[in-house]
Order: structure tokens, then sequence, then C-alpha cells
């Protein structure tokens, strides 16, 4: 049993589940990096989420879900 400090319910199918995880993953690593190449640069002061960021992180949670909602089910791969 997975205890969590928040839990929520998106009422989704299971069948979202990896594609969410994903997301999430991907919104915590470009945050975390961002960060501290913000504080590695001596700039952690400055504008944090600046437009660019929310640009990329975008494309990049986009880019996840076509993924995840069509090349993932169009596709299969077999390995012995």
């Amino acid at each position: 049993m997975n205890r969590a400090l928040l839990e929520i319910d998106l009422g989704l199918s299971e069948d979202y589940q990896p594609m969410v995880n994903d997301l999430l993953k991907s919104l915590t690593f470009q945050t975390v990096a961002h960060v501290l190449g913000l504080y590695v640069a001596g700039k952690l002061g400055q504008q944090l989420f600046n437009k660019d960021w929310v640009q990329n992180l975008s494309f990049i949670l986009i880019g996840l879900a076509v993924y995840h909602l069509i090349v993932n089910k169009a596709l299969a791969i077999r390995y012995k």
C-alpha cells in the first residue's frame, strides 16, 4: 500500500497511470534542473519561471502526452 502525503483522484482509467507518472516525473525533473541551473549561475533571485521555461516545459509535456496517447497505442514493439 502506497502511503502518500497527498492523494489526488483524477477520475481516470488506470490505463493513463504511466502517462500521468511520466508527466509528473518530467515536471519535477525540469523544475529541479531549472532551479539548480539558476542557483549555479547565481541568478536565483531573478525571474524563476520565465516564458521560455514555461514554453519548454509545455512542449515536453505535450510530447510525452502524444507519445502515450498516440504512438504507444499505434506501435507495438516485440522483444524476444
